[in-house]
Order: C-alpha cells, then structure tokens, then sequence
C-alpha cells in the first residue's frame, strides 16, 4: 500500500512540475512579446485660431488644447495582449451612467388642449402666439413642467443617479451627442472632446464639480463614454439620458416644422434652447445640485481659471454670472414678457425690464444658482415663456428668456461678468466657414490672434457683441450692430 501510495505522489509531483514550467514558459512569453494596443483615443480635428499658427499662441501652455485629445494612460509594461480590453472594462465601472431608454415615452395624462382645434392651426404664427398667451392667462394653457406630473420612472432615475455620486452640489454640465449637427453639420463628438480638453486644463477646480454630460436615449455606448471620460481617469464625470419628461414633451399644440418656414433650425434645436430656459433647473434639482455652469461643445477656455467659479460666485452673494454679453433680438419677445409683467402686478420688475436693451448672456458659458430659477416669481415667468412657445414659433433663445429673468428679478449687484480668464465660442456652419460668435479674452492672451479674430467675425475685441454675417440681417438691424456695437 505504501508503495503504491508514494508511486501516485510521485505522478502528482511530475504533473504539478510541468504545469509549473508551462506558467513560467508562458509568463515569460508575455515579457518577451511586445504588447500591440491600439490607439484608444484619437485626435481631434485640428482648430487653431483663424489667420493664426500655433506658435501665436504661445501663452497657452497645453498641446490639448491645439486640438489634440490628452493620451489615455499606458498599461503597465507587462501587460498581456490578450487580456488588452481589460483596463478599459474595469475603468468603465468608474465612470457614473444612467440610461432613461425604458421610461415611457408618452406622459401619464395629457393637459387641456380644448382650445387646440383646426381654426387654431389656421392662425398665423403670430396670432397663435399671442392666442397661447391669452390661454395662458386664463389659465387652459400649461406649461409642461406644470402639466405633466413627476412620473416614476424619472423619479427612479434621479434616485440612481444620487446614489452612484459624490454629493457635490457643483454641476458642469454639456448637452451634446454623437452624430454630426443636423444644423451646424459640425462633428459634435469631435468638438465635445476638445472642449473638455480646454476644461481640464485650464480649470483646476474642475476636480470639484461633477461634469454632466447629457444625451438623449442610446447617443453613447461604453466605448464613447471611455473616450470622453479618458478610459475612467476623468472620475467626476456622470453620463445621463435625458427622459421624455425633460425633452420630448413639448409645450401642447406645438407640431414638427410648425415654425417660421425661412428659419433653418432643427425641432432639436429648439427642444435644446427650451432645455436650457426652462427645463434645466428642475433637472439639475432632482439630481441634487444646488449650482450650475454650462459648457458647451464650442466653449474654449483658452487661459486658466484661477478661482473656484462656484465657490466665488457665493462668497461674493451673485446669483448669475457669465463671460460674454451679447445683444440678441427675438420677433415680439419684448412686448410679450412686458405684457406678462403688467398683467401680474409686477411693478418694479417691469420698471427694470423697460431698461431692458436686448443684451443678456452669451450663455453657451454661464454659472448659476440652480434655486433661482426655481423661485416662484421666475419659475412662473419661464412657464409663461414656455407655455406661449415662443422658442419654437419664432426662436426665442435662451438668451433672451435668461435675460428676461435677469432684468426682471435679478438685482444688479447679484450679477456678474467675469474678466480673468480668455473663453470664446465660436458657432460653424459647415466648417470652417462661421456664422456667429464671440471671444472674450484677459490681459496676456495673445493679442495678434485676439485682433485677427474679432476682425475675421466683425467681433469687438472685447467680446461684446455677436454677429452673424451681414447678409443675415436686414440692413436696419446690421446698421444699429455695427454702428453701435462693433465699432
């Protein structure tokens, strides 16, 4: 029995000895075998400044920001070939995303439409405008944010959402997607990836905030979400699927391409302007943030923040900031808020709003307190503008509808332009060719390229005026631009 007993240990033995020399044989394989990993991220089209070389800018300090994407950090040397997707599937799991595909795409009930017939579509545009004011008035016209309640399945996004962050209070937040722009023709991703270059680098306290990124339903699969997120590394930020309440449903009575037949823009586009007039604070709200800064997928910051933008925007009591001031003018969106402001006793707001000259925030780039736009007197202006649907009859913008708020509710001395750091934004009709834009920049920045650009765009160099092209407006309106804004 011993015998047999030690003649079974010595086969176990002589079986564990050649697995053993298989390991080693095949862990000094990996070592000798350069790994071939494939390029993770690739480099965005290159933009540098109109009329400029990259050497202009010799006061910005990051390659990044000349269009190139930071690298993804290498795997450790020994890494095996086999096992290359590994690293990114475990840096994923860093990275927060929630879906909202499986929420129901129609609301539970619908609101009172009594007063949506045949004979109103027969309207005009201008009168169906004014014809949902009176409704509004009279109290058959809701807002969607009024008319459509909180449904579950919302609810039970936010809740998942809360769960998986840090709690910070602080939201930098872009609103972008995948496919080239339906109106712009731009690369959407593309200038996404470069604008959150610019942010990383230029904005130390980015660490601080979280970094929404918003889409609609199924615009990102893993691997978009670990490019932008550089493969987990970039850990504060948060991918969330816009759910039907905050995007598809749409003030009542409001059909496709029921707009001004000369404008070029998209249902989307005018979903993305009311997104970010009236729908956002209430978003932002449920996903527990208290203060906001909106980035853009064309905002450029181009010289560093030096201060924590939030932090200094409560240490000093403001409730509204931005870089840019802009003049925008939008078909009888002055007489319609003034209208508003008089029938609900709004006296001094209407008193200030007289003032009112068309400039508002160029608020592709803009901070915030999320709660003042929940207060009731603006929450109720803002239902009104999106109730009476301007934003898609006649493109009242978001920087008309902030305005509106900003002049009406706002103390002076609760707003404010920053000046510290260079940021433009420049909007491209099938590139390079631009439409409008603006630059800011700080003292330092290089001057060379700051002159050719405002020059290139008929921009003030100081930012403070946005044009189209001339031939976009009507020789009055280009007349007032030039003579009195972009001397």
């Amino acid at each position: 029995i011993n015998a047999e007993y030690m003649g079974l240990m010595l086969t176990e033995m002589k079986a564990f000895q050649f697995a053993l020399i298989a390991f080693v044989l095949f862990v000094l394989l990996i070592f000798l075998v350069p790994p071939s990993f494939h390029e993770t991220f690739r480099p965005v089209e290159e933009v540098e400044g109109p009329n400029s070389t990259v050497d202009e800018r010799d006061d910005v300090e990051s390659t990044a920001l000349h269009g190139w994407v930071s690298p993804a950090p290498s795997p450790p040397l020994w890494w095996p070939p086999a096992l290359e997707n590994f690293q990114t599937l475990v840096s994923k799991s860093r990275v927060v995303s929630v879906t909202s595909g499986h929420c129901p795409r129609e609301p539970a009930r619908r609101p009172n439409d009594s007063w949506c017939t045949a004979e109103f579509f027969n309207m005009s545009l201008a009168d169906r405008l004014q014809a949902r004011e009176w409704f509004f008035f009279a109290g058959v016209n809701e807002a969607p944010l009024v008319a459509y309640p909180l449904d579950n399945c919302t609810q039970g996004l936010f809740k998942t959402l809360r769960s998986q962050t840090s709690g910070r209070q602080d939201v930098i937040v872009y609103l972008t997607q995948k496919k080239r722009h339906a109106v712009y023709g731009r690369d959407s991703f593309s200038n996404t990836l470069e604008s959150l270059a610019g942010l990383y680098s230029m904005y130390p306290a980015v660490s601080e905030a979280d970094v929404l990124i918003l889409t609609n339903p199924g615009e990102f699969n893993d691997e978009d979400r670990s490019i932008l997120s550089l493969n987990g590394s970039r850990t504060n930020m948060v991918f969330f699927e816009l759910p039907p309440r905050y995007w598809e449903w749409t003030p009542t009575c409001v059909r496709d391409n029921d707009w001004d037949p000369s404008s070029t823009f998209s249902m989307g586009y005018r979903q993305m302007i009311r997104l970010y007039s009236v729908v956002l604070p209430e978003l932002l709200h449920h996903l527990g943030y208290r203060w906001m800064m909106r980035m853009d997928e064309e905002s450029r910051i181009w010289s560093p923040i030096q201060l924590n933008v939030f932090q200094w925007m409560r240490d000093n009591k403001k409730l509204y900031g931005c870089r840019i001031q802009v003049a925008e003018i939008a078909i009888d969106f002055r007489n319609h808020v003034s209208r508003y402001l008089t029938h609900y006793g709004f006296t001094e707001a209407l008193e200030r709003y007289k003032d009112y000259d068309n400039v508002g925030c160029y608020n592709n780039w803009y901070v915030s307190s999320v709660d003042l736009w929940l207060r009731k007197d603006v929450a109720h202006l803002n239902n009104y503008l999106d109730a009476c649907a301007g934003s898609f009859y006649f493109r009242w913008n978001d920087i008309n509808t902030q305005a509106a708020t900003k002049w009406s509710f706002v103390h002076p001395s609760q707003y404010h332009v920053f000046s510290t750091f260079t940021y433009d934004h420049l909007t491209m009709f099938n590139p390079p060719i631009g439409i409008y834009g603006g630059m800011a920049a700080s003292r330092g920045f290089n001057s060379s390229v700051r002159r050719k650009y405002a020059e290139l765009h008929q921009l003030t160099e100081q930012g403070t005026c946005v044009l189209r092209p001339c031939e976009f407006f009507c020789a009055k309106i280009r007349d007032t631009f030039i003579n009195e804004c972009c001397k």
